[in-house]
Order: C-alpha cells, then sequence, then structure tokens
C-alpha cells in the first residue's frame, strides 16, 4: 500500500480558536498528497466540536485539491456526543460535497473523546471511508488508497 510521507510543501497553518480564546485546531493543506491535516488541542466541547468540524469545512472548501483529510485528536480531551446526529447529517456530506473521499482519525486516549470518535467513525461508515488508526504513518498509508 502506497504511503504519504510528510514532506513539504505545506501550506501555513491555519488556527482555530474556542469561544474563549482558546487553541482549538491547528490545519494544514499537503498539496502534494492532496491531504488536509488536522490537528485538535483543548477541551472538546459541542460547542468547540462544531466550531472546529466548521473551521475545517471551510478550510476544504478554500483548498480544492484536498481528497484526503487526518484529524489527530490525540491532544483534546472531552465529550462531544451530543454533537454526533450533527456532523453525521450535516457536516459529512458538506465535507463529501467538497471533495473530501475519506477521513482517518487519531484518537484521544481521553475515554469520552475515544468514545465520540469512534461512534463517529461508526455511524459515518456506510456513508463516507472513515477509520480511526493510533498512529499517523497506518493512518496515511490507509488514506492514499483513496488520490486520484
Amino acid at each position: 500500500m502506497a504511503k504519504l510521507p510528510i514532506i513539504a510543501p505545506i501550506t501555513r497553518p491555519e488556527l482555530t480558536y474556542d469561544a474563549h480564546g482558546e487553541l482549538l485546531l491547528t490545519q494544514t493543506y499537503e498539496a502534494a498528497h492532496h491531504l488536509l491535516v488536522a490537528r485538535w488541542t483543548g477541551i472538546a466541547t459541542p460547542e468547540s466540536v462544531q466550531i472546529g468540524v466548521q473551521a475545517a469545512l471551510a478550510f476544504a472548501q478554500r483548498h480544492p485539491g484536498v481528497q484526503v483529510a487526518l484529524s489527530d485528536g490525540s491532544q483534546i480531551a472531552g465529550d462531544w456526543l451530543d454533537l454526533l446526529p450533527w456532523v453525521r447529517y450535516e457536516f459529512l456530506p458538506a465535507f463529501m460535497t467538497a471533495g473530501v473521499r475519506a477521513l482517518a482519525f487519531l484518537p484521544s486516549d481521553d475515554p469520552h473523546t475515544r468514545l465520540g470518535m469512534l461512534a463517529f467513525a461508526e455511524a459515518a461508515g456506510a456513508l463516507f471511508p472513515v477509520r480511526t488508526y493510533e498512529d499517523e504513518t497506518t493512518a496515511r498509508a490507509w488514506l492514499a488508497q483513496f488520490l486520484g
């Protein structure tokens, strides 16, 4: 299976802050791999996740070459399960319309956050290729199959 190594050029990081001014999301676009990389930090609440997810959608729409996305939730904690229906029925179709073909998650060690990510991956799996991985290298290798 082909791998997506971490190489330049990437876009300048775009930062998103939560309602309290805390860093929530750092996004970059690796044009050579058509890859959106979203790295989450801080506390996950339904409100903060909605802010971040909307920022990810806007980012994908501004970078029409995006075909795959890597969502690194390893540095975020909290419970956002209440937002799951909105993410599945509103965000995901819009993300697909923006050109994203597959999404890989690096889940948090926090049990509530991990539960939300795994629940989302399971619910979204019927509509869209979504998988969770414990390491970025394996996630990138899986995403590579969706390029083209």
